[in-house]
């Protein structure tokens, strides 16, 4: 049986409801979910490379779909972090909100908004036939299309307050340049809310209140697997290993007992070594073994 290990290379996250998916037990996402739907407006997400960040977002993010108008923006898999700008930062969460707004919530999106928005390059050419013809031209100013779009979704949405979930910010480096992002942040109107992964230097940093002040820091757990109370992380990791690699779970089981055979050590089924030799000899309960 050929095995595609590639399925488990790092920097890969699948969001919910994607083939070979498995909800962490950590509850972080849960946690998350519910602090910002009982008011906590700007949550920072923080966690060490591999942790589950990304995934965790997604998760949030399907969770917040019935109370907030919840958009994923997805930096890093549109924009080369390392050379963002504030304004290009603007434009494309401008964009994410427009093809949220028609294709997650079903709105019509005037022209005159989604226009600008298609000659920047941050909105599909497929969402094109859903715009609906306009006559008011917004500003084409970032900052102004940010705003209309937010305010567009806010108004018409059935959630009535919108929700920007933004990956991929943990990437960028330390500089005048990031910190205008961070700025460029901080001025979305407040009541937008906002979960954010964010760059080490904002988690542990003087730049903590630079997007907004008060914000809470969250950082992802790792699920623990030592010890009993590691059984439910090592039975998460164990899954995770079986569905990407499209095997049954019992394999590991399988492979474990095997293991514990070797490591206990048996002359036959059910027939463990004892832990006391006899005159040198291994000896297994009821009779001797060389």
């Amino acid at each position: 049986m050929s095995l595609n290990w590639k399925a488990l290379a790092p920097h890969r996250p699948l969001d919910p409801g994607e083939a070979g998916y498995v909800v962490s037990p950590s509850g972080f996402a849960e946690r998350i979910a519910r602090l910002v739907t009982t008011g906590t407006s700007t949550v920072l997400v923080g966690g060490p490379v591999g942790v589950g960040k990304s995934t965790e977002l997604a998760r949030i993010t399907a969770l917040l779909q019935g109370p907030r108008a919840a958009c994923l923006v997805q930096l890093d898999r549109h924009e080369n972090i390392r050379r963002l700008t504030a304004d290009q930062l603007l434009l494309r969460l401008a964009g994410q909100l427009v093809e949220y707004a028609i294709e997650s919530l079903r709105l019509n999106v005037s022209s005159s908004l989604a226009e600008p928005l298609l000659a920047s390059g941050v909105l599909s050419p497929r969402i094109a036939p859903a715009i609906a013809p306009g006559f008011l031209a917004f500003q084409s100013s970032p900052e102004a299309l940010v705003n209309a779009a937010l305010e567009e979704v806010t108004r018409r949405s059935r959630q009535g307050r919108v929700t920007l979930l933004i990956d991929g910010l943990e990437k960028m480096p330390e500089s005048t340049q990031a910190h205008e992002i961070l700025a460029a942040l901080g001025g979305l109107d407040e009541s937008v809310d906002l979960v954010i992964v964010v760059p080490w230097f904002v988690a542990f940093g003087s730049s903590e209140d630079a997007i907004r002040p008060g914000a809470l820091f969250a950082p992802v757990p790792a699920p623990p697997v030592e010890g009993p109370e590691g059984r439910t992380g090592r039975q998460f990791l164990a899954d995770v290993l079986t569905t990407r690699l499209g095997l049954p779970r019992e394999v590991l089981g399988a492979a474990e007992k095997q293991r514990l055979r070797r490591r206990v050590g048996t002359c036959g089924p059910g027939e463990p070594w004892s832990s006391k030799p006899r005159d040198g000899a291994a000896v297994c309960r009821g009779h001797s073994c060389n």
